[in-house]
């Protein structure tokens, strides 16, 4: 399956910023979040446990759990092109 694979590192109060380009289709898209552990079974085609999956929208926001390196995961359920930008915010005003 081809995907994209950014690996952040998050604090508390951080958020993931998913921003998927126009030429990917928005509702073919599935975003997951997974630790480190479960990224290398997601990677040997393995069952694997996700934090988030969410999908259908141009900017997806991935809220973390606790402090940790996460690894952002964005595919296609059908054919097609996937470019994205992900980046790590601070939460609230």
């Amino acid at each position: 399956m081809k995907y994209l694979h950014y690996q952040v590192r998050t604090e508390q109060h951080e958020s993931i910023i998913v921003k998927l380009n126009d030429a990917t289709n928005f509702a073919q898209a599935r975003v997951l979040l997974l630790d480190t552990g479960n990224y290398y079974k997601y990677r040997l085609g393995k069952a694997c446990e996700f934090k988030q999956q969410l999908g259908g929208a141009p900017t997806v926001i991935l809220d973390p759990p606790y402090k940790s390196d996460w690894h952002v995961i964005i595919e296609l359920r059908t054919s097609g092109e996937i470019k994205a930008f992900v980046e790590v915010r601070r939460k609230g005003p």
